[in-house]
């Protein structure tokens, strides 16, 4: 797994600046890929959050519970 893992560094950094060059523009796609796929994650979760605690702090909120399902 090492020998493949050198084979690639050094095909990807063999090629000179170009190497380089596709390199870093590969890493940094990766990385504001998982950035956006972190983000879109933890948003709706902040914003439950967010929600909870903006009933919480008024007394005269309606509380959103669950509503019971009708058995017909």
């Amino acid at each position: 797994m090492i020998a493949d893992l050198l084979m690639g560094a050094r095909l990807a950094f063999a090629g000179g600046r170009d190497g380089w060059t596709r390199a870093v523009l590969t890493a940094l796609g990766v990385g504001i890929g998982v950035a956006m796929l972190l983000l879109a994650a933890a948003v709706p979760g902040a914003l439950d959050a967010r929600q909870a605690r903006g009933d919480a702090r008024d007394p005269g909120a309606r509380r959103s519970l669950p509503q019971a399902r009708r058995r017909c």
